[in-house]
C-alpha cells in the first residue's frame, strides 16, 4: 500500500476481539508487523503510526540477528535428529525388560481366572516324592527361594490324581501335554504372585521354558510310573450310608472345654462382656422366659453377633466375628449360656414400679469357666439347666404360714 524506508509496506485487515485490525509489516522482513485498529489507523494522528514504523526500521539488526539465531537454533536441532536416525532407541533394554514382565503377569492373571481343569474320574493318588530333577543351567536363574518353590510347585503336580493316572497310562511324548497343562495352572499360584511372576518372567524365554518342563515332566513321569499303584476303591472306601447329596451334615456343638482352648484369656473376657450384654436384649429375655432352648439360642445369636460388631478395636471386631462365625463355636457358646441363666422367681411387675426387664434372666456366672475353674462335665451341666429352668415355687399364703 506504500513504500518507507526503501521497503514496500502491507496491510493485512483482520477482525479481531476489538474490531476490525489492521497490521502494517515490511514486506519480506519478519518481526516487522505493527497492529492497531482500522478506526485508529484512519483517524489516528498519523505522525504516532509513521513513529512506529521508523522503529521497526531502527530494529532491523537486532531483528535480524534474532532469526539468524533461531535459523542456528532450528539448524542445530535438524543434525541432532539426522544423527539419531539410525540410533537405536536409548532406553530399549528397559521397554523391551518392562514389556517382558508385562507378559508374566498378565499370563499369571490368565492362569489365575481360567477355570481349573476338570478332574476325570480315575483313581486316587498315590504319595511319590520327585527330588534332584531340576537341571543346574535351571538354578542358575533362579534364587534359592524361586528354586524351593518351584520345587514345591512340581511336587504339587505330581501328586494329582490326574497327573499320576496320565504317567501310568501314556508314554512320556502323550505324558507331557497333560503334565504341561497342569504345571502350568500350578505356576499361577495365587498365596505367591511374586514367585509366580518370577518364574513365569524366566518361561518367556522359550529354551529356559522347554528346559524346565521337560526335565519336570520327565521326572514326574518316571516317579510316578515306579511307584505303587493305587488299591482298589472297593477295599479302601467306606461303607457309604444313604444319605442325600445336598444334605447337610450336622455340626456338634464345641464342648466348653474346646471353647476355653479356642480362645485366648482376652478373647474370654471380650466375649463375657458381649454376652452380659445380649442377654439383657428384650427377645432374648422372652425366649429365656420361655424354657425354649432353640428359641434362646437363636435369639442370643442374633444379639451376640450385634455386641460384637459394637466393640471398640476394629481387630477385636474381626477377630471375635471370625470365632463367632463358625457354627460350632457358636452353637456351644449359646448352650453353655443357655446353661448357667438363672431366672429370678416371677415378681409381680405392678407392685414392683422399679424393677427392669433384665431382672427378669441375668448371668449366674461368667459364659467361660477361668484357668482355675472347673469346666462343667454333659451330667453337671444337664443337671444345672433343668435346675435352672425350673418353675419358681409358689410362694405360700399368709394364713399357712
Amino acid at each position: 500500500m506504500a513504500e518507507f524506508g526503501g521497503f514496500r509496506v502491507d496491510a493485512v485487515f483482520w477482525t479481531g476481539r476489538d474490531g476490525l485490525l489492521v497490521a502494517l509489516k515490511f514486506h519480506g522482513i519478519p518481526d516487522s508487523s505493527t497492529t492497531i485498529s482500522l478506526t485508529a489507523a484512519i483517524e489516528g494522528d498519523p505522525t504516532g503510526l509513521v513513529r512506529r514504523l521508523e522503529n521497526q526500521l531502527t530494529d532491523l539488526d537486532s531483528t535480524r540477528d534474532t532469526v539468524q539465531a533461531r535459523i542456528a537454533q532450528q539448524q542445530d536441532e535438524i543434525d541432532r535428529a539426522v544423527e539419531q536416525l539410525d540410533q537405536p532407541f536409548p532406553r530399549r533394554a528397559e521397554l523391551l525388560d518392562t514389556r517382558r514382565r508385562l507378559r508374566a503377569i498378565n499370563a499369571v492373571i490368565d492362569l489365575m481366572a481360567a477355570p481349573p481343569p476338570p478332574t476325570p474320574s480315575v483313581p486316587p493318588a498315590v504319595p511319590v516324592t520327585v527330588t534332584d530333577w531340576m537341571p543346574a543351567d535351571l538354578r542358575e536363574g533362579l534364587t534359592p527361594d524361586e528354586q524351593s518353590w518351584l520345587e514345591r510347585r512340581v511336587q504339587n503336580v505330581a501328586g494329582d490324581r490326574a497327573v499320576q493316572q496320565a504317567a501310568r497310562t501314556t508314554d512320556l511324548p502323550t505324558f507331557a501335554a497333560a503334565f504341561d497343562t497342569a504345571l502350568s495352572h500350578a505356576l499361577a499360584d495365587p498365596g505367591s504372585t511374586e514367585m509366580a511372576v518370577a518364574v513365569m518372567l524366566r518361561c518367556d524365554e522359550p529354551d529356559w521354558r522347554h528346559a524346565l518342563y521337560s526335565a519336570a515332566g520327565q521326572a514326574v513321569h518316571q516317579v510316578v510310573r515306579a511307584a505303587l499303584p493305587p488299591a482298589p476303591a472297593a477295599s479302601t472306601a467306606p461303607p457309604q450310608r444313604d444319605v442325600e447329596p445336598d444334605q447337610p451334615q450336622p455340626v456338634s456343638p464345641m464342648t466348653p472345654a474346646a471353647i476355653v482352648a479356642a480362645t485366648t484369656q482376652a478373647d474370654r473376657a471380650l466375649l463375657d462382656a458381649c454376652t452380659r450384654q445380649a442377654v439383657r436384649v428384650d427377645h432374648v429375655q422372652t425366649a429365656a422366659r420361655s424354657g425354649d432352648e432353640a428359641a434362646f439360642a437363636a435369639a442370643f445369636t442374633t444379639a451376640m453377633t450385634t455386641a460384637i460388631g459394637q466393640l471398640d478395636d476394629p481387630a477385636d471386631v474381626e477377630r471375635l466375628t471370625e470365632l463367632h462365625g463358625n457354627e460350632a463355636f457358636r452353637d456351644g457358646l449359646a448352650q453353655l449360656v443357655w446353661s448357667k441363666l438363672t431366672p429370678l422367681p416371677h415378681v409381680d411387675q405392678d407392685t414392683v414400679p422399679d424393677s427392669r426387664p433384665a431382672d427378669a434372666a441375668a448371668v449366674a456366672a461368667t459364659a467361660f469357666p477361668t484357668a482355675t475353674t472347673a469346666v462343667p462335665t454333659a451330667a453337671s451341666t444337664r443337671s444345672a439347666a433343668s435346675a435352672v429352668h425350673r418353675p419358681a415355687p409358689t410362694a405360700e399364703p399368709e394364713s399357712a404360714r
